[in-house]
């Protein structure tokens, strides 16, 4: 079996050629994944923040931004500002589901812990707009849902051995 018969999502840095599709995958991730979240005046408002693509690519340039790939072809992405915030975290709608966002939080996750820092804050999009990004919410409280059994699945593996040796 060859590599590309089974491609993976991959993880690299933002280099400043990948601005165009990251803002295209930006505005395509507002328009189509919060229409039951945002009205159109405000994702219009949420989305014009790629129109500078100029501007756009040299504020991802300036935080730890991760580019999602698949078979090579961007397909998300995820900035943090300073050493604990999520500025953004964006997947193509076509990728949407297939946990692109779970991996790119991951290894935003893992360099922030790398810096030292215990606990990570997402900002909202568009702070005049709304006051917390529901779809970012809900992603989290997903996330916290499923660390929360993973570790809960672990302690109870511990009592199960604990019980059978000592049993």
């Amino acid at each position: 079996m060859n590599a590309s018969a089974n491609p993976k999502t991959g993880l690299r840095p933002f280099l400043p050629a990948d601005t165009p599709v990251v803002a295209a995958i930006f505005r395509a991730s507002i328009e189509e994944l919060t229409e039951d979240d945002y009205n159109p005046a405000q994702q219009e408002a949420w989305a014009s923040l790629a129109d500078d693509e100029e501007a756009f690519g040299e504020k991802l340039g300036k935080e730890l931004t991760l580019i999602a790939t698949f078979d090579g072809a961007p397909i998300g992405f995820a900035a943090l500002e300073g050493n604990s915030i999520i500025d953004m975290l964006y997947v193509h709608p076509a990728a949407a589901g297939r946990g692109v966002a779970t991996t790119l939080y991951d290894a935003l996750e893992k360099l922030a812990a790398a810096r030292g820092i215990i606990r990570m804050d997402s900002i909202p999009p568009v702070p005049h707009i709304a006051s917390d990004s529901r779809r970012m919410e809900r992603f989290l409280t997903l996330l916290e849902y499923q660390q929360l059994r993973a570790a809960l699945v672990g302690r109870m593996r511990t009592l199960v051995d604990l019980a059978f040796w000592t049993g």
